[in-house]
Parts: C-alpha cells; sequence; structure tokens
C-alpha cells in the first residue's frame, strides 16, 4: 500500500521537475535565438549598406565624371532638343539611363537581402525546430527507461520482500 503511494509521489516530483527543467530550457534557447538573430540582421544590415554606399558611390561618380548636370535637367533638355550634336544626346541619354540602373540596382539589392534574410531565418527555425523535437524525443525516451528501471525495482524488492517474509515464517515453525 505504501509502495505505491511513495512511487506515485516519485513519479509526481521526477515529472514536475522534469517539466521545469524543459521550460527554463525553452526559454533560455528562446532568448538565445532571439540574440542571435537579431545580431545576424545587425550583421547582415551593415554590410548591405556598406556594399549599397560603395555601388552608389562608384556610380555618382561615373555620372558626375561624364556631366554635372541634373537629371531632370537633361529630361528638360532632351525633350526641347536643345542640343544640336547628336554625341551630346547620346551622353546624356547614357547619363540619365545610368542613374535609373542605380535605383534599379539599389532595389534590386534591398530586395535580395531582404529574400536572403527571411530564408535564413526559416532554416534556422526550421533546424531549431527538429532540434527541439529530437531533445524532446530522447527526453521522453530516458523518462520512459527511467519509469521501467522503476518498476523493475519495484518487481525485484517485493520479490525479495515476499521472499523473506516467507523465509521468516519457515524460520518460526522450525
Amino acid at each position: 500500500m505504501y509502495a505505491g503511494i511513495e512511487n506515485r509521489l516519485l513519479l509526481q516530483r521526477r515529472f514536475s521537475d522534469w517539466r521545469d527543467f524543459v521550460e527554463h530550457s525553452r526559454s533560455r534557447d528562446r532568448k538565445a535565438d532571439f540574440f542571435f538573430e537579431f545580431h545576424l540582421l545587425q550583421r547582415v544590415f551593415k554590410a548591405w549598406k556598406w556594399a549599397a554606399r560603395m555601388a552608389s558611390d562608384e556610380r555618382r561618380q561615373r555620372i558626375l565624371e561624364r556631366e554635372r548636370v541634373n537629371i531632370p535637367d537633361i529630361f528638360r533638355m532632351l525633350r526641347d532638343r536643345a542640343f544640336p550634336c547628336p554625341q551630346k544626346i547620346m551622353e546624356l541619354k547614357e547619363t540619365a539611363a545610368d542613374a535609373f540602373n542605380a535605383r534599379a540596382t539599389k532595389r534590386a539589392i534591398i530586395r535580395a537581402w531582404r529574400r536572403q534574410t527571411v530564408v535564413s531565418a526559416q532554416e534556422r527555425r526550421l533546424s531549431d525546430l527538429e532540434r527541439q523535437r529530437n531533445d524532446a524525443r530522447a527526453k521522453v525516451d530516458e523518462f520512459i527507461e527511467s519509469l521501467k528501471m522503476m518498476r523493475k525495482n519495484l518487481h525485484y524488492e517485493m520479490d525479495n520482500h515476499a521472499g523473506s517474509s516467507q523465509a521468516k515464517s519457515r524460520h518460526r515453525l522450525a
């Protein structure tokens, strides 16, 4: 009678300790994942800003080297056909095209950076979920094995206890 209550209390305490440990581990893992993703995002954004700035500076230098004319002025001059020289018109068109390509390139870089951050975050979440699933399986298997061992020990103790009481009763009879 007492063995069943003691086992139940022992199992309940062991299970609650195990549950507390798992909850603590999950909160610690969530915090670590958050800081990892935050620092990764900072590094990626800093690298993206640097790459975008360098690309922008290079294009800006090329544009400024060709001609120091405002883009709206270029379009106005082209519309009004203010340039007598066809070579000058082609240079202005190339300058306007470079400015347009610079904006398009910036947009493409931002889009690729966003896409990469989303994909890497999803891959990290997937690997974290797989790791958590494997950890949970291992813990459950360990818990089941400990229950089996406790059950085996309980049966062993009961058999020894029953055997010793039989030996005592034989001793009294003799």
